[in-house]
């Protein structure tokens, strides 16, 4: 009994890592089933969520004033924010997608204070991080989705399609990103969204001599 105590304290957990949403057809069968609910709240979360990168932790804080104007009646284009775990401030930007499924999910809550939760729970509290991974842990289950996701899975497929997207044309788009991560290392970046053993793929791939 003594050694298993001893090893129990001495082996660290092991991390359930989660990974980015990698295949376009996979988010495109995740957003049709999320706006297929009664409920718009999941869409909007899972849309936001994928497309400006805030963990789930600040994601599920923010309120309706964070990305929207009562008085000009607009949704904001850029809001800063102060991120939970970092204490540090964030620029968020909102763009088309984000607004296009805010838009539709406030027209299904009606009326909306400024200072009510943006995605809230039945209760009208901030939704925890449990159920924000249970929600994208059984949405992927359901539509036969392979891979390990999660909550985390939103921010990792945000960072995983803006370097996709734009390290073709920008070679120095990778320190851009791990500045918005807060990473210490682009390696840490690389390995984060899952990037790393595709560029190692990518050696043998492209070889052929």
């Amino acid at each position: 009994m003594g050694k298993k105590y001893e090893q129990a304290i001495q082996e660290p957990k092991k991390e359930f890592r989660v990974g980015p949403i990698k295949e376009k057809k996979d988010l495109e069968k995740i957003k049709q089933y999320l706006m297929g609910k009664a409920s718009k709240r999941d869409f909007a979360l899972f849309v936001v969520g994928i497309n400006i990168g805030l963990r789930c932790g600040d994601l599920v804080q923010l309120r309706v004033s964070d990305v929207y104007d009562s008085d000009s009646g607009e949704f904001c284009k850029k809001k800063t924010i102060i991120e939970q775990k970092t204490g540090k401030a964030r620029e968020i930007v909102l763009n088309n997608s984000c607004t296009d499924a805010l838009e539709l999910y406030f027209k299904e809550r009606g009326s909306l204070e400024a200072d009510d939760y943006l995605f809230p729970s039945r209760k009208k509290c901030a939704l925890s991080v449990k159920t924000v991974n249970k929600m994208v842990r059984e949405t992927c289950k359901e539509l036969g989705i392979k891979g390990r996701y999660g909550s985390h899975s939103l921010r990792k497929t945000f960072g995983y399609w803006a370097y996709k997207k734009n390290i073709v044309t920008d070679v120095g788009f990778l320190y851009t990103l791990q500045e918005v991560f807060g990473h210490a290392s682009s390696k840490t970046t690389l390995r984060y969204i899952d990037i790393d053993q595709e560029k190692k793929a990518d050696v043998y791939k492209n070889l052929n001599i």
